[in-house]
């Protein structure tokens, strides 16, 4: 498939995903959103995926997104404090729950970063590098310990790396790469059918 065609295919697919979060922000119900893709993208977990990284950006959520100017803003996190240039104190939101009605807490977060760095994935472990350590420290508090000072924290990997829920990923059988069905996340879609 050519780099036009599938240029053009996430051209649609954000465009699409664009219209209907607008739609959503303007109080619309949005029943149902298709998104025409080049090819088959799996199941759309952080790990089976292939071309539709926007896609899994609409079913995980991230720590920050980036606003319209690139600038990185709390979206699971309540707040971000910097205690220094190596410790950062993450507030998540309160009430967020995954698409299975289950609590999403810090040690969701924290479970997340470490399966990353354990469970090597080509775009998202490179991205934990400067991260030391991150601990949940209350249920919605969490502390990141990084090896040294890093001024993209806040874009990469907080903006980037989804967040998995720990009851569906922390005991999955060796070989396999993802929980079993359709992928649970904490973003705005949740998806129903993959045909």
């Amino acid at each position: 498939m050519s780099a036009r065609l599938r240029g053009a295919g996430t051209a649609i697919l954000a465009a699409s995903a664009l219209l209907a979060l607008a739609g959503a922000a303007h109080g619309q119900q949005v029943d149902l959103v298709r998104f025409p893709i080049p090819r088959d993208d799996g199941s759309l977990t952080p790990y089976t995926f292939e071309v539709g990284y926007p896609l899994v950006n609409l079913i995980y959520d991230t720590l920050t997104l980036r606003d319209a100017n690139g600038v990185p803003r709390p979206l699971l996190a309540r707040s971000i404090h910097r205690r220094d240039d190596r410790t950062l104190t993450v507030e998540l939101r309160h009430g967020v729950r995954w698409h299975d009605g289950s609590a999403l807490t810090a040690d969701d977060v924290a479970f997340s970063f470490d399966y990353y760095r354990n469970h090597p994935h080509p775009r998202f472990t490179p991205e934990l590098r400067d991260v030391r350590s991150v601990s949940a420290t209350g249920r919605y508090r969490l502390v990141m310990q990084l090896r040294r000072p890093s001024l993209g924290v806040l874009d990469q990997p907080l903006a980037d790396v989804p967040i998995i829920p720990r009851h569906l990923w922390a005991n999955l059988p060796p070989g396999r790469v993802a929980p079993r069905g359709l992928p649970v996340g904490s973003g705005p879609y949740r998806l129903v059918r993959h045909d």
